[in-house]
């Protein structure tokens, strides 16, 4: 496969390499006349064939860019650590339906959350909120709506509004 952009005419090709059940093995990328080594993404996977680490490897040698750190019993990562060193830590609903609850990223002292506010029938994702430290944007609720194939007809992002409540307290006076 290849491609051309066409703002720079920059052009480049990638051979993708699959296992012996089909899983991508590696990603191969080329710069068209460049006699160097192609760039690699090469992917490992455990015996159960779940993804554990994926690697970039160039003439400048070879750097981990994302480690599976736990699993669960279906195979879904818990945790994982970036190549930047950031860890990530991933929630799922402990029932049958297997609905990601929270993702949540941490770079340091910086911490990027982001929580999945429920799932309809046909498991389509209704709405996110989403708070972090890692750059100035606010907090934000995303809301998803869909068409009548599933298909996202609209995304809406919004700042998130301070929760307010109003507690009104009922007073009994009794005679006596």
């Amino acid at each position: 496969m290849s491609r051309a952009d066409s703002a720079s005419a920059t052009a480049f090709a990638q051979r993708v390499r699959r296992g012996f059940s089909g899983e991508v093995d590696a990603l191969e990328l080329f710069s068209p006349g460049d006699t160097a080594p192609p760039d690699v993404v090469r992917y490992t996977y455990d015996t159960a064939r779940a993804l554990r680490t994926v690697t970039f490897e160039d003439a400048a040698g070879s750097s981990e860019i994302w480690r599976a750190l736990s699993t669960d019993p279906f195979g879904r990562v818990l945790r994982a650590r970036l190549g930047n060193g950031a860890t990530e830590e991933l929630t799922y609903r402990p029932d049958g339906r297997r609905e990601l609850l929270a993702h949540r990223v941490d770079a340091g002292s910086a911490t990027r959350s982001v929580l999945f506010n429920g799932y309809d029938g046909a498991m389509l994702l209704k709405e996110t909120n989403e708070t972090s430290s890692l750059s100035a944007a606010p907090p934000t609720v995303t809301t998803f709506t869909y068409g009548v194939r599933n298909e996202l007809a609209r995304a809406v992002v919004h700042p998130r509004r301070a929760l307010r409540a109003t507690l009104r307290i009922a007073t009994t006076v009794s005679a006596t």
